[in-house]
Order: C-alpha cells, then structure tokens, then sequence
C-alpha cells in the first residue's frame, strides 16, 4: 500500500509541477497580456486603485506559478510546497467561483492565449487541482529530488530567474511562442470568417405572462393557450455558445476613405501597419524610428498605415510633433493590442499574410537590415520571420536547459567527490582497524 501511495503522490506532484509551469510559462512568454488580462479583471471588479500596480502583479503571477511549477518536478522544500500549493489553490478555487458566477470578463486568462477555457471549465480544473494538492499534503514520504543539499540553492535562485528572463526577452523582442491568430504566418482574412456550417448560438427563450395580477415564466413548449395570460416580455438565455472567429474585432477606418479593411487584406504588395493603440501612451524614444520606416516606404511605394485607437485631434498634434504624414487610420484598442505587444509596434503584411513583426526595439535594426534596398531584394524566403522565431525558441531555452545542466553536473561532481572520501575514509578506518587487531 506504501508503494501505491507514494505512485499517487508522485502523479500528484508531477501533474501539479507541469500544470503550474505551463500556466506561468505562457504568461511569462506574452507578459504584455497577462497585464492586460489582470487590468481588465481589476476593471471589471472596480478596483481602479490597483490598475497601476498591475505589471508587478503580472511579473508575481507568473513567477510564483513557474517557482512552484520547478519546486514540483525537482523536488524543492517538499512539504513546504505542498502547503504553499494547496493554499494557493484554495484560493484561486474561490476566486474562479466568483467569476464563473458573475462573469466579469470574457476568458479566465490562466492558460494565457494557448488555452482557451470558460470560466466554469477553469473553477472544475482548479477542483481537480486541489484534490492533487490535498494528496500531496496527505502524503508523510519523501518523494525523489532532482538536486542535492548543496546545489538545491542554486536550482532554486535560478528558478526564480528563470521567468523573469523570458519575460524580459518577450517583452523587448516580442514573443518568442506567439498563441494569437495575429501570429506571423497568419492568413488574416481566414481568421475573420465565420464558416456557412459553423453552429450558431443557441439560446433557451422564456416568456413572461400574467394573469389576474400574477407574473409566471413560460418556455416556448408551454406558452399558453388560455387568453387569460397576457404577454409581458420576454427574455433569451444563451445555452450554447456558438462559433467564434479567433478574430472579430480588427478593423482600419481611414478618415476619408472609410473602411479599408479588406482593402489592406487583399494588397498584394507589402503593407506596414505601425501599431500605437494610445498615441499617448506611444514610447516616443523610437518615433525617429517610424519616421525612417515611413520614409522607407515612401521611397519604394509600400503603403504605410498608422493605427491608433485615439481621436482626430490627438492624431494631428501626434504627426506634427514626430513629422508623421502617414495616413492615420482608426482601430479598435483591443485588437492593436493583441497584434503586436508594442506601443510602437510594426506588422508586415502581404496578401493578408503576417509576414513578419517587430517590437519598437527592432524597427531601427530592420531599417539597417534592408540597407535601402526593396523587400523582394531582402526577403529570400517566403516567410522571412519563420526561421527566427525557431531560432529565438531554440536559444531562449537552449539557455534555460543548459544552466540547469550545469547545476546538475555541480551535482554529480559534488556526488563523485563524497563517494571518494567515503571510500578513503572506508580504507582509513579499516586499516586502522587491522592495524590494531594485528597489535
């Protein structure tokens, strides 16, 4: 039964250590929207006090997930993270409660944009979640570690630098893992269709009659047929979410034209949209940079497009201070955000193709890239972005795997070096111990 047991505990503590490293992995991987994600909870429950403090909780999150996530699989402070865990869990169940309740806020967010799941799904995961932590606290064993005495220190300092190196790199290079439908390599058009088949949503309509004074809700099966009922109103019940386009809300009005949408999607010539949700919120430390880029464009007659979600005024005083004469077009807020995850931020299309990204960081080293020379003279692959994005993944944690790796050998070196003093000591004693048996 000891041997069952401790299997139990073992699934437990594996399940736990990869489910908490995955959730804070795909918020470190994508940190502008775990900020965006906890802002809007923080709006939806009115707590505007909190909304400037809203990084700090982003970077707590996903470093704590991803610490107990490591603590888990290697085996840190067992017992202590089994309490802390089961705490934690205990009060996200609460919190997901809540939410599944009052539904402030379109997705839960805990699996980022990699997983999607309603709010009830979330509150179940985190049942389950608690049943594993409850296991773990129950068991009294000790279970296997990854690191000893000596090196669990340092696994442990890494782990905790571990997420704020990937997001730090995110945050500057863009995503390196990019879960959006906004990703490079995207067919734009296609993820804005809503298939004829697709199923719609479904809703349970209830009717509200009354009679002599008295109210009574009726479904459509039951609707009366005594004229005595009078008809009240009416009310519809969503039963069944139907399809979702992953995107619904990008769109680009131009002052004069309109809307120019499709018009954009469908150029069959290189298109830069240089995204600025909030021109006032736009790093201005790189607006000499969208300045070359525009003159780039102009140059070779590839059409330029600032995107901003902010009002007519704004955008004139904005062009004249930075000598912007790009035409400024209108987007919704929320879809520039989800584009790129820079305020500047540039997206490349072609035939409604994400062909490549670039944080405001990358717009000047993209300018130095072309050297004045057209996209078709650059541009040797298709999908100019593709490669790079596997390179950036293999280093970011090429990295990370290789300074575990070189922990674990101070362990086994560590280990090499006990053996043998225990066995020179082994020889000491037992020599000394022949030595005084031969006197």
């Amino acid at each position: 039964m000891n041997k069952f047991h401790r299997s139990i505990a073992l699934i437990a503590r594996l399940v736990l250590g990869l489910t908490f490293l995955f959730s804070g992995f795909v918020k470190a991987v994508d940190p502008m929207g775990t900020v965006y994600k906890i802002q809007d909870y923080l709006e939806a429950f009115s707590w505007h006090f909190f909304e400037e403090y809203a990084t700090a909780l982003a970077v707590l999150l996903f470093s704590f997930e991803m610490l107990i996530g490591f603590s888990h699989l290697f085996g840190f402070r067992q017992r202590l993270t089994a309490r802390v865990t089961t705490l934690f869990v205990v009060a996200m169940t609460l919190l997901t409660l809540v939410i599944a309740i009052t539904n402030p806020v379109s997705d839960c967010g805990c699996f980022g944009d990699a997983v999607k799941l309603t709010h009830w799904q979330t509150f179940e995961k985190n049942i389950i979640l608690l049943l594993l932590a409850l296991i773990l606290l129950l068991y009294k064993g000790e279970l296997y570690h990854t690191f000893g005495k000596r090196t669990a220190p340092a696994a442990f300092i890494l782990s905790m630098i571990v997420p704020l190196f990937i997001a730090t790199y995110s945050h500057h290079q863009l995503p390196f893992i990019d879960f959006r439908p906004y990703k490079v390599g995207s067919h734009l058009p296609s993820q804005m269709m809503v298939p004829e088949d697709a199923p719609q949503d479904s809703f349970a309509v209830t009717f509200i009659m009354e009679k002599d004074g008295r109210r009574k809700h009726f479904s459509e099966n039951e609707y009366p047929s005594d004229t005595a009922w009078h008809y009240v109103d009416r009310k519809e019940i969503l039963v069944r979410k139907g399809y979702q386009a992953p995107i619904k809300d990008f769109v680009i009005i131009h002052s004069q034209e309109g809307d120019i949408t499709m018009q954009v999607l469908s150029d069959t010539s290189y298109v830069f949209l240089v995204s600025m949700p909030y021109l006032e919120d736009a790093d201005a430390a790189y607006m000499n940079d969208v300045y070359e880029l525009q003159e780039y464009a102009k140059r070779h007659h590839y059409p330029l497009y600032l995107l901003t979600a902010s009002l007519h005024q704004e955008q004139q005083r904005f062009a004249y201070e930075y000598n912007l004469d790009a035409p400024f077009c209108l987007s919704d807020e929320i879809a520039l955000k989800t584009m790129v995850r820079s305020n500047p931020g540039v997206v490349l299309l072609k035939d409604g193709v994400v062909y490549a990204k670039w944080s405001a960081e990358n717009i000047n080293g993209f300018i130095h890239y072309t050297d004045g020379e057209s996209l078709a003279q650059k541009f040797l692959y298709h999908q100019p972005r593709y490669m790079k994005n596997t390179i950036e993944t293999v280093l970011v944690l090429g990295l990370i795997v290789m300074a575990y790796f070189i922990v674990s050998v101070f362990r086994a070196i560590s280990l090499i070096v006990t053996f043998y003093r225990k066995r020179r000591l082994n020889r000491l004693t037992h020599g000394a111990v022949k030595e005084g048996s031969d006197n």
